[in-house]
């Protein structure tokens, strides 16, 4: 039988079915190698940078900023208030005010501070409390009263009461001495007869019936009147 579609070429030589030859082997490698280089080239496309990195940025104009810090100044030192406050309290309120400390007297004139008087009240204060500003030679006193002691009404007043002086006696009136006469009357009965009348004492006096004899009488002395009422032998 014929076949239709011409003869069968004959298998080629030297070489068994599906086995390469040279140029086929050539034309292969040329392939594989050429798919490498485009997987390659796709690869370094992707990892290539951004052409706008590479350049060089243009200086634009310098703007200088200046921050300037706000200090907020303390506020000014002021006396605080002591007036009834132990010493020692206020000794301490007032520790950071100046450099010259606190010094402190006795609120009463005559009354001593003691070396301890750390448990003292405060009555009077200088300067007064609230006064600012104050300066490191500013002198801060308080005048100070014992625990328990009122505060004077003013500053040196007086604690004890003074003590009245004594009166003086009163000096005794010296008695004259009585004249060396006669008993009796110098006159008759004690009638005026124009001379002085003198009676040595009451009983004589008694029994001239003068008694008692008032001052301006004939006859009346100190020396009758002992208790100088002016009335004498009563």
């Amino acid at each position: 039988m014929t076949n239709p579609y011409g003869p069968v070429p004959p298998p080629p030589a030297g070489g068994a079915p599906g086995t390469l030859d040279a140029n086929q082997k050539t034309v292969l490698g040329c392939g594989v190698m050429a798919a490498v280089a485009l997987v390659l080239v796709l690869v370094a496309g992707a990892c290539s940078p951004d052409p706008q990195v590479g350049q060089k940025a243009v200086p634009g104009p310098t703007v200088t900023v200046t921050a300037r810090e706000t200090v907020t100044a303390p506020p000014a030192a002021a006396m605080p208030e002591l007036v009834g406050a132990g010493f020692a309290d206020a000794r301490q309120q007032t520790a950071s005010l100046t450099g010259g400390g606190l010094t402190a007297y006795s609120a009463y004139a005559d009354v001593g501070l003691p070396t301890d008087h750390d448990d003292w009240t405060v009555c009077f204060q200088s300067p007064a409390g609230g006064t600012s500003p104050l300066s490191r030679q500013t002198a801060l006193t308080v005048h100070l009263v014992a625990a328990g002691t009122k505060c004077p009404a003013e500053q040196g007043g007086k604690l004890h009461k003074p003590k009245p002086a004594p009166k003086p006696k009163p000096k005794p009136t010296p008695t004259p001495a009585p004249d060396d006469e006669d008993d009796s009357s110098s006159s008759t009965g004690g009638g005026g007869g124009g001379g002085s009348v003198y009676y040595r004492n009451c009983d004589a006096a008694r029994d001239a019936g003068a008694a008692p004899v008032r001052t301006g009488d004939p006859g009346y002395g100190r020396h009758l009147d002992r208790d100088g009422d002016g009335v004498a032998c009563e």
